[in-house]
Order: structure tokens, then C-alpha cells, then sequence
């Protein structure tokens, strides 16, 4: 259970679905969401998400809320904000939960992790994902991001036990 200091963040007001009749809302992450989230998170990256290894320091960063998007009352997503100066904030770990996906959630999400940065005068939001993930694309271009680089992902088996060749 993580115990620190929390600062206090404000609610961010309810935001209009893509599903008619759904209440959607944010709010800052508790400890007593653990085992919601880490229930989303086994369902990503067939099951090797990091975040259940950083939620508890997550939750006592002072640079930055967890926030959850709540659908009807129930956790759907989490979020992560992160300052790294008071003109730029990192945006990590956003997770849906399968059964919302398609549904506006993302977007409500994400949107809601600008409002909050606005709200505190941050004019610039970045993230990373996955160059594959077409959908994260579509919705990160309907918010007005852009693509500034691409990386290619390397990696290379080892051998243990084999010496390593020589550097020249």
C-alpha cells in the first residue's frame, strides 16, 4: 500500500462519451484502485505490462497525478501525468479496459489529461507508443498531436556464458 504525502488535484469534470447513456468521469488514482488497475493491466502486452512495477511510486510522485477514468461508476482507465518542467508534461500509461474499448474512453482519457494540464497552464504534452498501434495514432491526430520521431526497436539474443567479441 503506498503510503506518502498526496498532494490534492482536482476532480476533472465529467466529459461527454462517444456511447450515448455513459457517465464518464476522472479522478485522481487511489490506493484502493490497485486491484482494479492491475486487472487492466494483465490484460496488456500478454500480461508483461510494467505498470503494476510502478504503480505504488506512481501514486507518491510529486511530479504528477495518476488520474482514473470512471465509465458508470466503474474503473475503465488509468493514466499517468508526469511535469517535467512547468512547460512540459510527460503523458504514460494509459490503459483501457478491454470491455470499454471503442467506445470513447480512450479519447475521454486522454482529453482529460489535457484539460488537467491546461488547467495548470502546461502547454506541451508528449508521449510514446508503439508504431504499430493505428488506433493510439487516429486518436492522438484528432487531439492535435503530431509525430516528432520514430524509433526502431532492436534486439539481440544472448548467449550466456559466450564471450563477447572483441571491441575495435
Amino acid at each position: 500500500m503506498a503510503r506518502c504525502r498526496r498532494r490534492a488535484h482536482h476532480v476533472v469534470r465529467a466529459m461527454g462519451p462517444r456511447s450515448p447513456g455513459m457517465t464518464v468521469s476522472m479522478r485522481p488514482a487511489q490506493p484502493a484502485d490497485r486491484a482494479a488497475v492491475l486487472a487492466i493491466s494483465a490484460q496488456v502486452w500478454d500480461g508483461h505490462d510494467y505498470l503494476p512495477e510502478v504503480w505504488e511510486s506512481w501514486l507518491c510522485d510529486p511530479a504528477g497525478p495518476v488520474l482514473v477514468t470512471l465509465v458508470d461508476g466503474g474503473l475503465a482507465a488509468v493514466c499517468k501525468i508526469t511535469l517535467q518542467d512547468p512547460s512540459e508534461a510527460w503523458l504514460a500509461g494509459i490503459r483501457v479496459d478491454p470491455a470499454y474499448r471503442g467506445r470513447g474512453v480512450a479519447t475521454a482519457t486522454t482529453s482529460g489529461q489535457l484539460e488537467w494540464l491546461a488547467a495548470r497552464g502546461v502547454p506541451v504534452a508528449r508521449f510514446t507508443t508503439a508504431s504499430d498501434n493505428v488506433a493510439i495514432h487516429q486518436l492522438a491526430a484528432r487531439l492535435g498531436f503530431h509525430r516528432v520521431a520514430a524509433v526502431q526497436q532492436c534486439s539481440q539474443p544472448i548467449r550466456l556464458g559466450q564471450q563477447a567479441p572483441a571491441l575495435r
